[in-house]
């Protein structure tokens, strides 16, 4: 994993370090006035690792998404939207996903009983973009909005509540993103940091993508996403990580 953080920020820093030439060469004015709109259908293929405090009890998490998560997701809803016009742009992203496991199990006394488990995650986010760097197709942009995240754990033993954990809460953040486009790839990353003790203590938001376009309004993406927010709420705290690759159709229109 900690492979794979490198990636991801590697790619980001590429974006970061290009912000010099961006700066040397004459900007790249567009004189196209019309808004331009996005929209991303994505999967993320997203493991959860960390650790999980309820009431002063610490549960250390480490679940593989091929191998914990993919068998078990019962509803899924993954989708970034964007619209631009000029420097200006907004988005949404909402990524939703339900997972759920029954198991039979047998205690020492041959005693039989079911076990289920069930896990809810939400994260909304919404923002503005604005572009203060460009020069050809490459373009840098600082980011600045809000991430609502809320997630929801209960386990049960032959009906019986053993242990239900809620956590939400709503982090402004800011960042910056990179686009880099040549003929048919593109090259994109983001960073941002949040929370400031509004919502979480602090969460941040990585990713690094590299895109192949079929034509100008259709690109399949393909990169690494990282979100770790630290979240407490008296005896109890949310310090899990998601991570992982994430693939991505873009249309535009």
């Amino acid at each position: 994993m900690k492979t794979l953080r490198c990636i991801a920020l590697f790619l980001v820093s590429i974006g970061c370090a290009q912000l010099v030439s961006a700066q040397n060469s004459p900007e790249t004015k567009t004189t196209d006035d019309s808004w331009k709109f996005t929209v991303t259908p994505y999967v993320w293929m997203t493991g959860i690792k960390g650790d999980l405090i309820v009431e002063g009890q610490d549960t250390p998490v480490n679940l593989n998404f091929a191998n914990d998560l993919l068998k078990n997701i019962k509803m899924g809803a993954m989708l970034h939207a964007e619209a631009k016009k000029n420097k200006l742009s907004f988005m949404v992203d909402v990524f939703y996903a339900k997972l759920g496991k029954d198991k039979n199990v047998t205690g020492p006394s041959n005693n039989s009983g079911s076990v289920r488990v069930r896990l809810k995650e939400t994260m909304f986010e919404g923002g503005l973009g604005y572009t203060f760097a460009q020069s050809g197709r490459f373009s840098l942009d600082a980011l600045v909005g809000a991430r609502f995240f809320n997630t929801t754990t209960n386990v049960r033993i032959d009906d019986v509540e053993i242990a239900d954990s809620k956590f939400n809460f709503l982090d402004p953040y800011v960042g910056v993103r990179f686009l880099n486009d040549w003929d048919k790839w593109v090259l994109r990353g983001r960073a941002d940091i949040g929370g400031f003790g509004l919502g979480s203590e602090y969460s941040y938001k990585l990713n690094g993508f590299v895109g192949y376009k079929f034509k100008e309004t259709l690109v399949l993406s393909l990169g690494y996403q990282i979100y770790q927010p630290d979240y407490k709420k008296g005896s109890s705290e949310y310090k899990l990580a998601n991570e992982g690759f994430l693939l991505g159709f873009t249309i535009g229109f």
